[in-house]
């Protein structure tokens, strides 16, 4: 039985992960990374977290990690619908979600700690898969409670399905750590 866990390798160039760093590290405006309620509230005593996020980072921008991300995501994804397209076949329309974050965590005790899924609440309901771009040759990576632990390679594309069944949190951090990562989902209805 497959996982649905894919990996691309390569798919960013070390070149564009560097110039994605450098952009993230010269960002004026980052604020410290959280978790937030529907209500945009910091949820506290739910995980230690001090990485530092860009806000409001959008595919549809002329930033310069979106400009690198959409291309990349883009070949990451036909692989995996072609690879799974009887699986999919069922879901007519989905799309990149234009929001995403960029992530950089410094200490050991950053980190999305929590076993967590990438849909479930209303807010998070339309999400069909999730996506990881590591940016560096970190030493951590994503574990996962019922498939094998993901390691870092700088450049890896990581794709796997949102739901209850692929719940996953951040290894221990051991260094610094650069991460893109969001979501394909069904379009929503405004």
């Amino acid at each position: 039985m497959p996982s649905f866990i894919e990996i691309y390798d390569r798919v960013i160039s070390k070149e564009d992960c560097f110039q994605i760093r450098q952009w993230f590290d010269d960002y004026p405006d980052k604020i410290p990374g959280g978790l937030y309620d529907d209500n945009e509230c910091v949820i506290v005593n739910v995980e230690e977290k001090s990485d530092i996020e860009v806000p409001d980072c959008k595919l549809s921008d002329e930033s310069l990690p979106s400009s690198i991300l959409v291309p990349a995501l883009q070949f990451a994804l036909s692989r995996y619908h072609f690879k799974y397209a009887k699986s999919l076949e069922s879901i007519t329309s989905w799309e990149l979600e234009d929001d995403y974050n960029l992530q950089r965590y410094l200490t050991t005790s950053d980190g999305f700690k929590r076993w967590h899924c990438e849909a479930g609440s209303n807010a998070t309901c339309h999400r069909i898969l999730a996506w990881m771009v590591y940016l560096n040759n970190a030493k951590s990576g994503t574990q996962f409670t019922h498939f094998k632990t993901i390691k870092p390679r700088e450049g890896r594309v990581v794709i796997w399905p949102s739901s209850w069944t692929h719940v996953h949190r951040s290894e221990p951090n051991k260094g610094l750590k650069y991460i893109a990562t969001g979501w394909v989902s069904f379009p929503r209805c405004h």
